[in-house]
């Protein structure tokens, strides 16, 4: 039995009735320890605590009700079953005994099966009461690790039943979700992504009968811009399962991977920049001295000397835009000491471009008169808001509008310029080619002899340039709607 080798404490100050009751336990197996009063048996208990104890209720100094009072606010019933012994078998003692604590009243004389039997079934329970509360403790440490591993984890955690019912979310998860204690996964879900995206994503888990099932969102209208979400269903046998969700924030993640491709691309740029520039060089100053001896040899041909005219229009384009690809191959955008004045550069670019259209194109310029200074220098802004420009005029036919609004952002530590143009506009599919290198939107046919060789490299200088810095570049078009391109610079 499990009772055996337990230790009952007989309290009686009858010798003989002690005797008796020990000769009845041992023969059972039981340990047995004997007070005499109930003095002894306060002593004992400051030392050592038993597995039961039989408790007499008519004794000298102490009676049995008032004793098991003081052991009662100690030792719990559960911990520690007591029964009372007693010859008295009025109604009135046997409530009052239970009523006091006790678990168990028997009245003298007993018959000996009964006895233990009632003993072995306090034992018992006594003893799957202590198991209960051993793997409720251990269970309630796991729990705590549990909880604690959950927390420590980066990831937002969520696990709920089959009927949507959060069963566990980690701290993570409740920053993310503001500290609102929501009770459902659907209300969580709802936090982080539009209906239709989770709509997207219940059906590609459908897909999968196990396993976890991964997906990536790009969020505009959040704090969250790349959202990475996983899932997965666990068994908890007897026809239970829960489902386990992981929403990570790897919008920083992805701007890290974009910077470190931008400098790749920066490094290749450049490497393609020198190789350009010095053969732009070398073939420039051929043409530019073959020019100087045409004039020389043809000084009364006039069309000659038109001729000439354009070769070193062009040249002299050649050589400015050698200049802009070099600044680009010797990384010299960035300036160690002083910055420009972002109001300046963009009041002298607007003027210049007004004085080349005349009427014809209308210009606003809207900016904040206290903008910060940018880390570019003024041969590299005017080079991008000069090409941007030119672009906004070479797309509007007849008369037109140009705005540019410039405002700072401190919140990212940046300048946004916005370019709008009221011009023919583009297909997305053109629009996005327009900062390729040598691509230009205009045709063969309306190009003519005045077109320079080298369209096509503008916006491509400007994105590279606008990228050397940290800085963004977009473009939006429709055909018929204009065209707007946003700079992003950061604030020096």
């Amino acid at each position: 039995m499990q009772a055996k080798k337990q230790s009952v404490l007989v309290v009686d100050d009858c010798p003989m009735s002690r005797h008796l009751l020990k000769a009845i336990l041992v023969s059972a197996g039981l340990d047995v320890v004997e007070c005499g009063s109930g003095v002894q048996c306060t002593d004992y208990l400051e030392r050592d605590t038993p597995a039961l104890i039989l408790l007499d209720v008519m004794m000298p100094d102490v009676d049995g009700f008032h004793l098991l009072g003081e052991i009662r606010r100690k030792h719990s019933a559960d911990s520690l079953p007591i029964i009372l012994v007693t010859a008295s078998s009025e109604e009135k003692d046997v409530v009052r005994g239970l009523t006091s604590g006790a678990n168990d009243y028997l009245t003298k004389p007993f018959e000996r099966t009964t006895f233990l039997a009632r003993i072995y079934n306090h034992l018992t329970l006594s003893q799957m009461r202590k198991h209960v509360d051993e793997r409720r403790g251990r269970l309630s440490s796991l729990l705590d690790v549990q909880k604690a591993l959950g927390d420590m984890i980066p990831e937002a955690i969520m696990v709920h039943n089959q009927e949507g019912v959060i069963i566990y979310k980690n701290e993570v998860l409740q920053k993310l979700c503001g500290g609102d204690t929501h009770a459902l996964a659907h209300q969580v879900l709802c936090r982080f992504l539009p209906l239709d995206l989770i709509a997207a994503m219940e059906k590609e888990f459908l897909k999968h009968k196990g396993g976890i099932v991964e997906q990536e969102f790009c969020l505009l209208n959040s704090d969250i811009h790349h959202l990475l979400v996983r899932s997965a269903v666990v068994d908890l046998g007897a026809g239970e399962i829960a489902r386990i969700w992981s929403f990570t924030d790897v919008s920083r993640m992805r701007a890290l991977e974009a910077e470190t491709k931008a400098q790749l691309e920066a490094g290749s740029v450049g490497k393609f920049a020198g190789e350009v520039s010095e053969y732009m060089r070398a073939l420039l100053s051929h043409i530019s001295e073959l020019t100087s001896r045409l004039c020389a040899a043809q000084e009364n041909n006039a069309l000659a000397a038109q001729y000439i005219q354009s070769i070193g229009r062009y040249v002299g384009e050649g050589q400015q835009f050698a200049d802009q690809v070099q600044s680009i191959a010797a990384k010299d955008c960035r300036i160690s000491h002083g910055t420009e004045d972002l109001n300046e550069v963009l009041r002298v670019v607007v003027e210049a471009a007004q004085l080349s259209v005349g009427g014809r194109i209308a210009f606003q310029l809207e900016a904040d008169p206290n903008l910060p200074r940018v880390p570019l220098t003024m041969r590299s802004l005017s080079s991008i808001f000069g090409n941007v420009l030119s672009n906004a005029i070479d797309a509007i036919d007849g008369q037109g509008r140009i705005t540019i609004a410039a405002h700072a952002d401190p919140e990212h530590g940046q300048v946004h310029v916005q370019v709008n143009d009221s011009g023919n506009g583009m297909e997305p599919a053109v629009a996005q080619r327009v900062c390729e290198p040598f691509f230009t939107t205009k045709s063969e046919a309306s190009r003519g002899e005045q077109l320079s060789p080298l369209k096509g490299l503008g916006m491509w200088n400007v994105y590279h340039l606008v990228r050397s810095v940290g800085g963004r570049l977009s473009l939006t078009s429709s055909v018929g709607g204009g065209t707007a391109v946003a700079l992003d610079l950061p604030a020096a």
